[in-house]
């Protein structure tokens, strides 16, 4: 587990002292125990993913893709909302959501374990009329299409872990609605308590409630262990980014030419410098060799060329594999050790880019926890 303390309270709540173990006496410690399970619980869910304006095309459909990994069945659901911006009365705009994982294994929109506002038959139109309304313009209209992805159901076909989460987003001709924002995260554990490995215990959440919970069938101390669990076996996501659509398009995604390492255009922060992402990391060990990670870019090389890209950690650098694909494709993982014991827990991460020929194209990445 983490080091890092869980919890801004000095003492656990009193009132979980009278929840029943289901036993034939009541344990107040155990009740307590049970409570600071659920406030290590509750430091997850932890991986997500963020799209920044995403502008559909109105000729074919732009993609814009980000990468999820299920780290434990401790997870069972993702929430997944997009931000519509209208234009004009009447735009319509259409969402398309398909998943894959790293072998192939496909789950497209006609799904029904895709939400409904995901579907590419699905359409959503503008509104006729709207408080903001100026002639056919409507200022600040907007609305949100929401779901829940239930992740025993994608994994009965998605058998690899690392999935890829593609929206294309289409308009007809002449519209103007865009995408503010399209989110993912995971679902809280409270929502979930069927299983062993799911959730968090229902008793530290409702008071009075017994300390076992659903269908489970362990209790007591033996099923805070299954929480903890679950709880250590969902990692974080350190850093997620779409930097536009799979396009290959002047100035949508970041691009380098180089022979040799540089940062890519949109991503460079001057003198050969690489944009930097700073963040805070999890200290689970303590090793001044770094606490474990992993890193996959989203990348097309054109005009034959072999690249690499190379990560920058407060410990080391590491290269990805050779990168040849001439159409979009995730890179293999790369394993990174992020630096954990310097001032404040804070690690700057960069990353650089080189081709042989043609051009490398970067479309998004992501760097996540790697803990086993």
């Amino acid at each position: 587990m983490s080091t890092e303390p869980q919890s801004p309270f000095p003492t656990l709540g009193v009132s979980y002292a009278e929840v029943e173990t289901s036993q034939t006496i009541r344990a107040a410690t155990l009740a307590r125990m049970a409570q600071a399970c659920n406030v290590l619980a509750s430091g997850r869910p932890a991986r997500r993913a963020h799209i920044s304006d995403a502008y559909p095309n109105t000729t074919t459909a732009r993609t814009y893709v980000v990468s999820y990994t299920r780290t434990s069945d401790a997870i069972a659901f993702l929430y997944v909302a997009a931000r519509i911006r209208y234009g004009y009365r009447g735009d319509q705009l259409t969402i398309d959501l398909t998943i894959k994982d790293a072998t192939g294994n496909t789950v497209s929109s006609s799904s029904t374990a895709i939400p409904a506002g995901f579907k590419v038959g699905n359409p959503w139109t503008a509104p006729p009329t709207w408080s903001g309304a100026v002639g056919n313009v409507l200022e600040y209209a907007s609305t949100i299409a929401e779901g829940y992805l239930d992740l025993d159901a994608l994994a009965g076909t998605l058998s690899d872990p690392s999935w890829s989460l593609e929206f294309a987003i289409a308009a007809p001709t002449g519209t103007t609605s865009t995408i503010d924002v399209i989110e993912v995260f995971e679902m809280p554990r409270a929502i979930v308590d069927s299983a062993d490995t799911y959730g968090m215990l229902s008793g530290a959440v409702m008071p009075g409630r017994p300390l076992t919970s659903g269908s489970t069938s362990e209790d007591g101390i033996a099923r805070l262990r299954q929480t903890l669990t679950g709880a250590r076996l969902a990692q974080r996501t350190y850093v997620q980014e779409c930097f536009g659509p799979d396009d290959t398009t002047a100035a949508l995604v970041p691009r380098t030419t180089s022979a040799t390492y540089a940062p890519l255009s949109e991503l460079d922060e001057g003198g050969g410098v690489a944009l930097s992402w700073v963040f805070r990391v999890r200290t689970i060990t303590g090793s001044t060799g770094g606490e474990t990670a992993r890193a996959r870019f989203r990348y097309l090389v054109s005009g034959g060329g072999t690249a690499y890209i190379r990560t920058t950690t407060g410990i080391s650098t590491y290269d990805t594999a050779a990168l040849t694909s001439a159409t979009w494709a995730w890179s293999d993982w790369v394993a990174v050790q992020l630096k954990a014991n310097a001032s404040g827990h804070l690690e700057t991460v960069r990353f650089k880019g080189k081709t042989s020929a043609g051009t490398l194209y970067v479309s998004g990445w992501i760097l996540e926890e790697n803990v086993s």
